[in-house]
C-alpha cells in the first residue's frame, strides 16, 4: 500500500492513494507500485496469512501476520510514523527493499 504525504493519513483505513496485491511465495517477493507522482510516499506491506485482504491483529493490537514499512523502521510499541518511512519519489524506477516482520 502506498500512501502519500499527509502524516494523519498514513496507516489509515481508506487512505492509502496506491494498492497490489501479489501471491505471497517463499524468499523474496518483488512488485511494481507506481505512484500519482513525484512527492513523499510510505508504503506498507503486509502477508495476509488468511486472506482476508486485512493485517490480523492481536488481542493487545499488535500485528499479528507479518509486515513491514518502507526505511524498516525500528519496531516500537506504538503506532509507526509516516516520517520513519517516508521517501521521496523522483522520476525514474527506484527499488525499495521492506522486510516484514512476524
Amino acid at each position: 500500500m502506498l500512501y502519500g504525504d499527509d502524516p494523519d493519513s498514513f496507516l489509515k483505513n481508506g487512505k492509502r492513494v496506491a494498492r497490489t496485491v501479489v501471491p505471497a511465495a517463499g524468499g523474496t517477493v518483488a512488485l511494481c507500485l507506481s505512484s500519482p507522482g513525484q512527492g513523499t510516499f510510505a508504503v506498507a506491506a503486509f502477508h495476509d496469512e488468511d486472506s482476508d485482504l486485512h493485517l490480523s491483529k492481536d488481542f493487545f493490537g499488535l500485528p499479528a501476520e507479518g509486515w513491514g514499512l518502507s526505511n524498516n523502521p525500528p519496531f516500537k510499541l506504538r503506532r509507526p510514523r509516516f516520517q520513519e518511512s517516508a521517501f521521496q519519489v523522483q522520476p525514474g524506477v527506484f527499488v525499495i527493499d521492506i522486510n516484514l516482520r512476524y
